[in-house]
């Protein structure tokens, strides 16, 4: 049984550049959907109410709701584009990757993004302020399907970057999480660790999906 918890319409996103390496690109009339298989989430009640919001600014209520995750994902976004733009003309370092700085995955190794993927050029299609409501820990890591207008290539290896936002310092702390492409429509699978899932929902988060440039569909 599949349960969606969340359908939301248009991504905060950036015009695309015309660089090697690219940031968000997708138009804001663009459709998302969340969804969550019960099957996959042994430790999801049938009766949860669990709810993961991409949020966007085109709706009101979500607008005025989550104002300060919109406003810090505009300014992270127009970093991330100076940062493409500024690495541009270096062939040995990656604009995207550069932005990023220091990134972990949920064991607190040290994920590079370049190595990762064996690629220097990347892509980040989708970079948008995520919030979980409703959420228990007893429900444990949660497997979750995006569907976003950028189509993923069956078992494409994408990286879901999960941002916090540290109140303290004001810095972003990432953490990486591999998802795959799955299905006829280019969806993306991921499954977040139950510690993510609580600092998603206590805190201001933002979630990119970086995948390489190399194995990007058109």
């Amino acid at each position: 049984m599949k349960k969606t918890v969340c359908v939301i319409l248009a991504l905060l996103c950036l015009p695309a550049f015309a660089l090697a390496e690219s940031g968000p690109s997708i138009n804001t009339a663009d459709m998302v959907t969340v969804t969550v298989e019960t099957t996959l989430n042994p430790g999801l009640p049938e009766n949860s109410e669990l709810t993961i919001i991409l949020v966007q600014n085109e709706d009101e209520t979500l607008a005025e709701q989550y104002s300060e995750h919109i406003e810090l994902c505009q300014t992270e976004i127009a970093k991330l584009s100076e940062s493409i733009r500024q690495y541009a003309a270096d062939e040995g370092t990656s604009g995207v990757e550069a932005y990023f700085g220091e990134v972990k995955d949920a064991e607190g190794n040290t994920v590079v993004l370049s190595e990762l993927f064996s690629a220097q050029t990347l892509i980040v299609n989708e970079f948008m302020p995520v919030v979980v409501q409703n959420y228990d820990r007893t429900y444990g890591a949660v497997t979750t399907t995006f569907q976003f207008k950028t189509p993923y290539a069956k078992d494409e290896t994408v990286v879901i970057l999960i941002g916090i936002l540290d109140p303290v310092t004001g810095e972003i702390v990432w953490t990486a999480f591999e998802g795959d492409g799955v299905g006829e429509d280019g969806a993306v699978q991921v499954e977040f660790t139950a510690d993510i899932m609580e600092m998603i929902q206590n805190g201001i988060t933002l979630l990119a999906v970086v995948s390489s440039a190399d194995t990007a569909n058109p």
